[in-house]
């Protein structure tokens, strides 16, 4: 079926390991592919009904914003590796960028598609942003007021969204969620719509995600 030859695709992609240990597990060992129906212990008929009330409903989740990292070697257009030494010789270390996000918690009794807990090899449900070696594009003359910009938007969206609850509505491509204008945050007055967020807007433009729809891999 179409539906299940959308998820075949999907892989378990790696990102940071961030504060949901209480919601990850290493239960289980993968069935099938890696993010297959059989993987995600559902049937054909249990996710296409799943998906039906994801698009009726929405999904009813809790967004957390996580700390800015503050290690400036993330921020480095180009990481430049850095020589460890050693009693016996030493390394060569290169930062990896890290990836800003959203990160999103269903709240209990939200209809999620898969019937098992996420291992700790899965990243945690987000919505990204952009990476943090991309951050300097804020200020296209000078990398560093860029970063610094950057900063303060981030603040932002921490003010804006860290703890709140939120219903997330839109349409399935596969097991994406792509979010629409009727996706709610608590607290948020109106016309203060996630989708429309413009620091949002401005982390999405600055790295990998500016052509993507805004959306959360479920």
């Amino acid at each position: 079926m179409e539906m299940e030859k959308a998820i075949l695709g999907i892989r378990a992609r790696r990102a940071p390991e961030s504060k949901e240990s209480t919601e990850s597990s290493s239960e289980g060992s993968v069935r099938g592919e890696e993010g297959s129906l059989e993987d995600r212990r559902l049937s054909q008929e249990a996710f296409e009904e799943r998906g039906w009330r994801i698009r009726r409903e929405g999904l009813a989740v809790r967004l957390f914003v996580d700390d800015f990292p503050e290690d400036d070697a993330l921020f480095e257009p180009r990481p430049h590796a850095e020589f460890v030494p050693e009693p016996q010789g030493g390394y060569w270390h290169e930062s990896s960028p890290l990836l800003l996000r959203i990160r999103v918690r269903p709240l209990q009794g939200s209809t999620v598609l898969r019937d098992r807990r996420r291992r700790h090899s899965e990243e945690a449900f987000h919505i990204p942003l952009c990476y943090t070696d991309e951050l300097h594009r804020f200020d296209l003359r000078d990398g560093l007021a860029g970063v610094r910009q950057a900063v303060g938007f981030y603040g932002r969206l921490r003010e804006r969204y860290d703890g709140k609850r939120a219903v997330l509505r839109g349409w399935l491509h596969g097991t994406e969620l792509r979010l629409s204008r009727h996706t709610t945050v608590e607290g948020n007055r109106l016309g203060e719509l996630l989708t429309d967020d413009s620091d949002v807007r401005m982390f999405r433009a600055a790295g990998s995600f500016h052509r993507q729809d805004l959306q959360v891999a479920l």
